[in-house]
């Protein structure tokens, strides 16, 4: 079994789960793996929230504001900052 099939595997099987989806540090070369799907989970669960932290200012769609919480700035100081 690939990491790509345990990817979409866990997608499938947490989607109507609680769950927070932390994308760190990704930008828009990979939207199809990482960023869409996490997206598109948040849009359809109620229950999931986004949490993109990236240095460069991530665009939310108005469908998912209410499912994210967005970081824009150095992953290394957000992460410490929520540590703290």
């Amino acid at each position: 079994m690939t990491s790509t099939t345990n990817y979409w595997d866990n997608i499938e099987r947490y989607k109507d789960k609680k769950l927070i989806m932390l994308e760190i540090g990704v930008g828009y070369n990979t939207p199809m793996i990482i960023k869409y799907p996490f997206m598109r989970m948040a849009n359809d669960n109620i229950d999931a929230l986004y949490v993109p932290i990236n240095i460069e200012d991530q665009p939310i769609p108005f469908e998912i504001h209410k499912n994210t919480v967005s970081f824009n700035n150095d992953i290394q100081k957000v992460m410490n900052d929520l540590l703290s």
